[in-house]
């Protein structure tokens, strides 16, 4: 029994019990005024009475968890003045009345989480003037109103994982000079306004698993200066427009496991991140003003993205290749698999390192990329004894400038005096190849020769008709041609075939 216990308790912990009452009476705790840690965990309590806590003003820690509480009053802690830490987790807490916590002026750590909270209104957490953390995750939070949090001037950390929010509007979390973490990690956030994090320390943003299809560059820059991580994997991102991550200087930011299409000329220019994730997207490439970014970074992970691997984009190749056995510069280990590329269909599945080594043949001049055009062109890539790559011609959204430095020009004689050979070989192989056309049809079109016997007349032949007619077999039928003239006739029809490709060739040359 209580009653029984010491007066100079200083730490007790009920758990797996219950109050006769059913709840904490103003009474239940009142001789134990030297109380500093009270605990009370699945002991079915309904209720807090008006002052049942009056006499614990020593009490520091104070815990009321898994039990059934369902909304919180303004009178519930009143005498609790030295309060640093309140947990109220997994209660099924509905509603919380203004001024419930107005007199807890040192709580520095407040957990809610596990609750049935929908609503965040301004005024639920006045009072809180010392809160440093505040813990929402797995309620069912669905709004925020404005100004909702100015009332906690020192709180430096809020965690609302795993809710039902939208949005994040404006004066929500604005202004609150101290915010240095934002966990927002499984809701439904579909959109962030630009000023969401205006005069913040913001320091870390968790964004994971959301709805977002972009990010707001005026919301990520009005926190710039203080921003160190961005983690927005598993959203519903299409697009980083220019100006996101411009001028700012981070540790990390993950952008893996969307549906990123399109990264935006200027939209990491002059930033310094130490780790970008782009693991898992559907990049087909990447702006060029991004080769002078990676550089600088330790690690951009570039792995599983459908790359297409042309003039244009052969620097990020170059890239992979550059960083030779410091595997970790664009992918988390060693034995997965390095980035490929996924179109044209000759480099199909080919590891960029490879396919940029044929490129490097290939892409004469500088490449430039600029967006919004459209442009086809025409790359020749050389033989390889494991791959026999011919010309193809490649479609992008990108247009490439491709320019020669002057001096440059017939410097490859070698290049000029194939010019006339690879013709001369081609005509020659189609010459050789209608010869042993012409001797096929002979043999396809003459199944047996048959001559009559006795007959005193010359020999007649007798032809069996296998296809169609034919110019030869027409002649053959209607002026009933010897075997001789037939074959003068094959013989003439060779000789006018050859001269008609020689002809071919001459031109060609001239």
């Amino acid at each position: 029994r209580l009653n029984d216990l010491p007066l100079e308790l200083h730490e007790l912990t009920l758990e797996d019990g219950q109050l006769e009452t059913g709840g904490i009476n103003n009474d239940t705790f009142r001789s134990l005024t030297e109380l500093q840690r009270l605990t009370i965990q699945r002991y079915g309590i309904q209720f807090i009475e008006p002052g049942a806590f009056m006499y614990q003003t020593q009490t520091f820690h104070l815990e009321i968890s898994g039990n059934a509480l369902v909304e919180l009053k303004a009178s519930n802690f009143i005498g609790l003045g030295s309060l640093t830490d309140l947990y109220l987790t997994g209660n099924g807490i509905k509603w919380i009345e203004s001024g419930s916590f107005l007199e807890l002026n040192k709580l520095e750590y407040l957990y809610l989480s596990r609750n049935d909270l929908t609503n965040i209104y301004e005024g639920m957490f006045e009072g809180l003037t010392s809160l440093k953390s505040l813990y929402l995750l797995k309620n069912s939070i669905q709004h925020i109103g404005p100004y909702a949090f100015s009332n906690l001037q020192a709180i430096s950390r809020i965690d609302l994982p795993d809710n039902n929010l939208l949005a994040v509007a404006n004066n929500v979390f604005s202004d609150l000079p101290l915010l240095r973490s934002l966990d927002l990690k499984r809701n439904k956030i579909y959109g962030i306004e630009n000023q969401a994090f205006n005069a913040t320390s913001l320091q870390k943003l968790f964004l994971q698993d959301n709805n977002l299809h972009t990010l707001s560059a005026e919301a990520i820059q009005s926190a710039a200066g203080t921003l160190n991580q961005v983690m927005a994997s598993g959203n519903n991102i299409k697009v980083i427009f220019k100006g996101t991550f411009s001028n700012l200087t981070m540790t990390r930011v993950d952008l893996s496991y969307n549906n990123m299409e399109l990264i935006y000329p200027g939209a990491f220019s002059n930033a310094h991140i130490e780790l970008l994730i782009l693991d898992t997207n559907k990049l087909p490439m990447l702006p060029s003003d991004m080769n002078e970014f990676m550089a600088r970074t330790a690690s951009t992970i570039i792995t599983n993205n459908p790359w297409h691997c042309d003039c244009s984009t052969k620097w990020l190749g170059q890239f992979v290749i550059d960083a030779g056995l410091n595997y970790q510069r664009y992918k988390y280990r060693e034995y997965l698999p390095d980035p490929s590329c996924s179109t044209p269909s000759l480099f199909r599945n080919m590891p960029l390192h490879n396919a940029t080594r044929h490129l490097d043949k290939a892409c004469n001049g500088s490449v430039t990329p600029s967006f919004n055009s459209t442009l086809s062109y025409t790359t020749y890539l050389p033989y390889s004894s494991s791959i026999a790559l011919q010309s193809t011609t490649i479609h992008q959204t990108i247009s490439s400038h491709t320019t020669t430095p002057p001096g440059e020009q017939n410097q490859n004689p070698q290049a000029d005096g194939m010019m006339w050979i690879i013709p001369t070989v081609v005509a020659i192989v189609i010459l050789i190849s209608s010869i042993i056309v012409i001797i096929l049809l002979r043999k396809h079109y003459i199944n047996k020769i048959k001559v009559a016997p006795g007959s005193g007349q010359r020999d007649q032949v007798k032809y069996v008709k296998k296809t169609s007619i034919t110019p030869v077999e027409e002649a053959l039928q209607d002026d009933r041609m010897s075997i001789d003239s037939m074959n003068a006739l094959i013989n003439a029809d060779r000789a006018r075939s050859a001269r008609r490709k020689m002809d071919k060739i001459f031109s060609v040359h001239q």
